[in-house]
């Protein structure tokens, strides 16, 4: 049975998945926050958590303990571990939730983190080690972004250099180098299995999770400037975004958020977001002007 500090990690990790669908915000930096409490927890003087929630390949193995998949993923070994892990989050989880929606994003994030620990636990089957971290999950993010957007160009932190504006390929081939050098140093204690699990698993479900639920296309309707649907500072920031934004996905996404509380200027009914326009419940169509 496991600890009560252990219930509290747990209550943290669920916490830090449900906020950003009940007050939108960003979930990589309410993910980010929640790794940063819990490993708060893991430093206390005999604190049990890693002993509880720790992936092991021997729970693979056995059939015991198998949530530790999940519970692994928000557990760090050191400082530098989740400080290096919290910078690549947040840098590459901006770069992709704002342009897919954070549950495109939470999706991809928890399928590659399980992913990876599981390739961990298969390559390493049946031994006594453990493996924390969110690198499997964040390398699952990694790889999708080089599915959708391998030109995209972002700053990195590569320890104990950063790469400043290189293409999405570029970092992908620089981590895999550093996996190599993991593989054949095998006293750096580093997880690759799971990182390039997670990378791979990243790469697949990327594409299958962009076309689940597909926005119905625009036909027809009204061609309106975005700003009449804006009542609030809020709103009002949002379709400032829209406007300025060049991306037609990105749109889409920022026309996701409006969708959520803007009102249809015509019959006050709550709104769908459809690509490239908006739709109410009484059946008024409007076609977005930048």
């Amino acid at each position: 049975m496991i600890d009560l500090w252990s219930v509290a990690a747990i209550m943290i990790m669920v916490s830090s998945l449900v906020y950003p669908f009940l007050r939108r915000a960003m979930m990589s930096l309410t993910i980010a926050v929640g790794l940063f409490i819990i490993y708060m927890l893991e430093i206390v003087p005999q604190s049990p958590i890693l002993g509880d929630l720790a992936f092991s390949p021997l729970h693979l193995s056995s059939g015991v303990a198998i949530y530790t998949v999940f519970t692994s993923m928000f557990l760090h070994a050191s400082m530098l571990h989740i400080i290096f892990n919290v910078i690549w989050l947040v840098i590459l989880g901006l770069l992709f939730e704002e342009r897919m929606g954070a549950g495109r994003f939470l999706s991809i994030y928890l399928i590659a983190g399980v992913a990876g620990n599981i390739a961990y636990g298969l390559i390493n089957f049946g031994e006594n080690s453990l493996a924390v971290g969110a690198s499997g999950a964040i390398f699952g993010i990694l790889g999708a972004v080089l599915v959708l957007y391998p030109f995209e160009r972002t700053g990195m932190m590569v320890f104990p250099l950063p790469i400043p504006n290189a293409p999405v390929w570029v970092i992908v081939l620089i981590m895999l180098a550093l996996q190599m050098v993991f593989l054949v140093n095998p006293g750096s204690h580093v997880a690759w299995q799971a990182h390039l699990g997670g990378l791979l698993a990243g790469m697949a479900v990327a594409p299958i999770i962009m076309r689940i639920r597909p926005r119905e296309e625009f036909r027809g309707g009204q061609t309106i400037d975005i700003m009449l649907f804006a009542n609030t500072p809020e709103e009002q920031g949002i379709a400032s975004k829209i406007k300025s934004e060049s991306i037609s996905q990105v749109r889409d996404a920022w026309l996701e958020e409006l969708a959520k509380t803007a009102r249809c200027p015509k019959c006050q009914q709550s709104l769908q977001a459809m690509k490239g326009g908006l739709k109410c419940r009484s059946g008024h169509k409007f076609k977005i002007r930048g």
